[in-house]
């Protein structure tokens, strides 16, 4: 005959293997400064267990210390000392934190009543990096260097820390198998800027393009942070840290995490007051001599405005490789304001063409949209494939091209180089002028340009780069380059005196400074320019005017 005691632990067993929440505030103890208490569970935790019991696939982006490594490591005892042959690894960034999660867990089973070890399985192994169950159920904690995952054929993954591993990548190939054999991954981290593994994971979680589950939590998930102690931890802190270690929503935490080159308070006020969807979409075509703008779905080209009659624009152009998957090439319109007749209006991105596309083929595109939109000055990055630009828009004879005077050092000659070269000097310049034009009231309307800015950081090196793209940020800031030489009078669209006797002597004085080979003289109507100093940007002007 069974016992009331045995009937009463039989019971209570059966709710432990059912209802994990309850066990955890029951029966699982953790430390606190206090010594050891009853895991009574916040809210945001709650959420967490609950999302991870259904055993999907999840990725947590979360503010530092808010008590997930102990919601993650009672889960992983639960679902190994509930269910049989149910193997767990823990990958953390170094073996101390390996060792440290592991011992969230060795904390509570040493803590469980005696009830509830004699109807639970026995332990069988325990050390620093596993504890092993009598009914073949482990969990092993251990260092992700090694990549230990891959070959792992267990029921649960939790990658600890993600953002911060040396071979997240590494780490994820190795990862990934065990979802296409039923086992779930559980991916937890704090933001360590844009762009990288556990960046490019999350974006798909929120987009559904995956299958993660996001989750969010942030500083506020313990209700003993408020305010005040907010604000005592940004005065402690530098901004990146606290928005890395105290985000308050997801962009925050992946943005303001790294070291941006562009003020995120001016490019929110940008996204806020700007950014809108296009009034067209598709691309740019010839039709009969005529210029249209032809209707695709996902298209290449997005138009904001249309060309007015009396408006001038500048294009600037940035150019990949051309590959399916390569990077994309970009062609950023920019609406210069008539300053005399429009003294309210300031300068806007009107158009934007991205995609991929061969490097000769690209120079037709600019050749319609330049014209398309009023003769507009186009500058093309002349680094790598954009030479190949370059000279095809030379042949289709484009009359407003920039061009610069190279000065040779040795014997001062003087060669015409086309396009805008980006150093060491110059992009520099090109991309602190984005951020003058910006507090100018510069208006950008497409949301992965302004995306592009926000992830647009600095690199260890001092150097500035895009995470993990940045064709719109440059083509952007060659486009913006170009301003200051629109109404120059080597850039004027005049009329085509093509073979006249002013053309021949222009002709000549090329070829004698070097400008270009002679069996190029047929091209079209060329002009040489002289370089100058673009004029400054005041700082002072209010761009939330």
């Amino acid at each position: 005959m069974v016992s009331a005691a045995a009937a009463k632990a039989e019971l209570a067993w059966r709710k432990v293997k059912r209802d994990p929440l309850w066990t955890a505030r029951s029966l699982w103890s953790i430390k606190h400064p206090s010594g050891a208490r009853l895991f009574d569970l916040r809210e945001p935790q709650q959420t967490a267990l609950e999302r991870w019991t259904t055993g999907e696939n999840s990725i947590t982006l979360k503010a530092r210390q808010i008590g997930w490594s102990t919601t993650v490591g009672f889960y992983a005892w639960w679902l190994t000392y509930t269910q049989p042959d149910a193997e767990v690894l823990f990958l953390s960034r170094t073996e101390r934190d390996a060792i440290k999660l592991l011992e969230k867990v060795t904390y509570g089973v040493d803590r469980l009543p005696e009830w509830l070890r004699i109807k639970g399985p026995t332990m069988t192994r325990q050390n620093l990096q596993t504890v092993e169950f009598e009914n073949r159920s482990s969990i092993t904690s251990l260092p992700s260097k090694s990549n230990p995952a891959r070959g792992f054929t267990g029921r649960l993954v939790v990658v600890d820390e993600w953002a911060f591993l040396e071979n997240a990548e590494e780490a994820w190939a190795s990862i990934e198998p065990v979802a296409d054999i039923g086992g779930q991954i559980i991916g937890l981290s704090t933001a360590n800027g844009w762009g990288n593994t556990f960046h490019e994971l999350w974006q798909k979680a929120e987009a559904g393009t995956s299958s993660f589950k996001p989750m969010f939590f942030s500083w506020r998930a313990v209700p003993e942070r408020d305010d005040a102690w907010y604000e005592s931890k940004k005065r402690d802190m530098q901004v990146w840290q606290l928005h890395q270690e105290y985000p308050d929503n997801p962009r925050e935490a992946f943005i303001k995490s790294g070291h941006m080159v562009y003020d995120p308070d001016l490019l929110e006020y940008v996204e806020k007051h700007h950014r809108r969807e296009p009034i067209k979409q598709g691309d740019i075509i010839e039709d009969q001599g005529e210029l249209k703008i032809r209707a695709i779905p996902e298209g290449p080209l997005k138009v904001w405005l249309t060309p007015e009659p009396l408006s001038e624009y500048t294009l600037g152009v940035d150019v990949a490789e051309g590959l399916e998957h390569g990077d994309y090439s970009c062609i950023q319109v920019i609406r210069v304001p008539n300053m005399a007749q429009e003294h309210d209006r300031a300068h806007e991105v009107v158009a934007e063409w991205h995609g991929h596309i061969d490097a000769t083929e690209l120079a037709y595109v600019v050749d319609r949209l330049g014209r398309f939109y009023n003769e507009a000055l186009v500058g093309i990055e002349a680094n790598n494939h954009g030479i190949t630009t370059n000279a095809k828009l030379r042949e289709l004879g484009y009359r407003r091209q920039y061009r610069e005077r190279k000065v040779e050092q040795r014997g001062k000659q003087q060669t015409l180089r086309w396009g805008w070269f980006t150093s060491k000097v110059s992009k520099p310049l090109a991309v602190d002028g984005v951020a003058a034009y910006m507090r100018e009231g510069l208006r950008i309307y497409s949301k992965p340009t302004i995306d592009e800015l926000f992830t647009y950081v600095r690199d260890g090196k001092g150097g500035t780069e895009g995470s993990p793209f940045d064709d719109r940020v440059m083509a952007l800031a060659i486009g913006l380059q170009m301003v200051p030489w629109i109404h120059h009078e080597d850039y004027q669209a005049e009329e085509d005196d093509t073979f006249t006797a002013d053309w021949w002597l222009r002709q000549a004085e090329e070829q004698r400074l070097g400008a270009m080979p002679e069996q190029d003289w047929t091209i079209g109507h060329e002009r040489s320019t002289r370089r100058f100093q673009p004029p400054g940007l005041s700082r002072d002007k209010a761009w939330s005017a």
